[in-house]
Parts: structure tokens; C-alpha cells; sequence
């Protein structure tokens, strides 16, 4: 049984659909800012987030992303979920 509620987003966009979005929408939501998302997530105590890239997956980003979560300053955030579609 969940004694709290579980915040999610599940649709969270990188520098990798940076073709498919309006210009410089996703400029800087790459590995090297990845503190600057991580950061907002956990002050808005979001505890599970999924990396939802227009048909890419950005797999260096993923395992960034998996290496700081869930534990100091980012313990809020507990998973990342890998999104991969052909």
C-alpha cells in the first residue's frame, strides 16, 4: 500500500528532438544541464520521469540521468523510465 502520493512526468523532451520542436525550445536540455532539469524536478517533488524523445533515445543521457537520481541533492526523484520507440 502507497503512503504518499507519487508525482510523475513522463514527458520530458532533450536536445534530441531538437528537430521535431520549435527553434531553440530544447537548446539547452542536454547532458551537460542536466543538474538545471534534475534540480526542478526536485523542488517539485517529482519522483519518477521518463526521457520522451520524438523516435530517439539518447542513451548517454539515460545513464547521466540514472547515475545522480535518488540519492543527495536529487533523493526526491527515484527512477528514470527508458523510452524507446522505432
Amino acid at each position: 500500500m502507497l503512503n504518499d502520493n507519487i508525482r510523475i512526468d513522463l514527458h520530458i523532451h532533450s536536445k534530441a528532438s531538437e528537430y521535431k520542436e520549435e527553434l531553440n525550445y530544447v537548446k539547452d536540455s542536454n547532458i551537460e544541464n542536466i543538474n538545471v532539469l534534475l534540480s526542478r524536478l526536485q523542488e517539485n517533488n517529482i519522483n519518477l520521469i521518463s526521457i520522451t524523445d520524438h523516435n530517439r533515445f539518447d542513451f548517454e543521457l539515460y545513464k547521466k540521468i540514472k547515475s545522480l537520481i535518488n540519492k543527495e541533492p536529487y533523493q526526491n526523484i527515484k527512477n528514470i523510465l527508458p523510452r524507446y520507440r522505432i
